[in-house]
């Protein structure tokens, strides 16, 4: 089961990740209000919401081709 994740830690992953509550809200099939409530605790986050910003997190962070470090994901033909 997903752990539920805070209204702060919410809106510091969210800056983090450089998003706007809209540009967030798009990528998560919610409304820019939406995750405004979930940052000012007006809304119970439900856990699937933590679990699509792990996604969007993951599919975000820079790969890297560093030698002997591991891509995220599958290597892209250049």
């Amino acid at each position: 089961m997903a752990r539920s994740i805070s209204a702060r830690e919410l809106k510091e992953r969210r800056a983090k990740l450089g998003l706007t509550q809209a540009q967030l809200a798009q990528q998560m099939g919610v409304t820019w209000n939406t995750v405004a409530r979930w940052e000012t605790d007006q809304r119970r986050i439900p856990p699937m919401a933590a679990i699509l910003l792990a996604y969007i997190e993951r599919s975000t962070r820079p790969r890297t081709g560093k030698k002997g470090a591991k891509l995220n994901g599958p290597i892209q033909a250049l």
